[in-house]
């Protein structure tokens, strides 16, 4: 079994001794309170939060920043733990609180520097909408105010620890983190240059089935231009040189074992009633 695997069923036995043979009323105090009222200074006007019968969060909200408060707020109310680890996971400093196995994935984090490059954009917010800096911190802001006025989840008081405020820079940390996650290329593309420099007259391609190297059918407005760098191929690698690949490829493995990565995708649908045009939009990653 994987270390982070062992880490995870250790704290999951610890929680349900916990839950067992410690008062209920201890473990309940540590749940979120779903119902009742806030106040925040940031907040513009009143927003509502109602939860259905699955405990999905449904928020109306008469502006986004304020919108993008109560998201914040709901998701600490759910996840709260799970953004601690991702914080950590993208800062490089989960082994502070599970231990040497989390070493490997900081060292990656901290080398691939996903924090360090989310603080040099936010030095930079003309590479921002206002808008979009907007709902950074408003998100941001939902969170703290949920981590400042609750008690903490109970995995918290598990590991001995408290949860941190988090900042802007931590969601850009984070999609550093999940792009690491979701770039197959790393090791696919690894592995094709290697095939490719040790078996030249083999059509490799064919072990790699998937996107064609062509202009998509539809494609974001504003890099329909860079669809042409699709059609592009680097020149085959002399064998020498891929020796460096087969180090990577083995870290990426070893760390995606422990730790997983992140598979799949995000669809979009909307119906007529709420297109401009009158009809029903599909959207999916480019």
């Amino acid at each position: 079994m994987k270390a982070l695997l062992k880490i995870f069923c250790f704290t999951l036995v610890v929680v349900i001794l916990v839950a067992m043979f410690v008062p209920k009323r201890i473990v309940r105090s540590r749940m979120p309170e779903l119902n009742g009222a806030i106040t925040h200074a940031s907040l513009k006007a009143e927003v509502t939060v109602r939860r259905d019968d699955w405990g999905v969060a449904h928020i109306e909200a008469a502006n986004a920043t304020d919108a993008y408060f109560a998201f914040g707020y709901t998701v600490a109310q759910d996840r709260l733990f799970q953004i601690e680890v991702l914080r950590r996971l993208s800062n490089g400093t989960l082994a502070e609180i599970v231990g040497e196995a989390a070493l490997p994935m900081d060292k990656i984090s901290r080398t691939l520097m996903w924090r360090k490059m989310g603080a040099q954009l936010m030095e930079e917010p003309e590479k921002f909408t206002p808008e979009y800096l907007a709902i950074m911190e408003a998100y941001a802001a939902g969170v703290n105010h949920f981590i400042d006025t609750n008690p903490a989840p109970i995995e918290f008081a598990v590991l001995g620890i408290e949860p941190q405020h988090i900042e802007p820079v931590d969601s850009l940390a984070i999609q550093g983190y999940m792009a690491y996650g979701f770039a197959e290329g790393i090791r696919a593309d690894s592995v094709y240059s290697m095939l490719e420099a040790a078996l030249p007259d083999h059509d490799v391609a064919e072990l790699f089935p998937g996107y064609a190297h062509t202009r998509a059918v539809t494609v974001m407005e504003g890099i329909v231009d860079d669809r042409d760098e699709l059609t592009q191929r680097a020149e085959p690698i002399e064998t020498a040189d891929y020796s460096g690949l087969e180090e990577l490829v083995a870290l990426v493995e070893d760390t995606v074992a422990d730790f997983g990565a992140f598979h799949g995708s995000n669809s979009w649908v909307m119906s007529p009633a709420r297109s401009k045009t009158g009809g029903a939009i599909l959207a999916n990653d480019p």
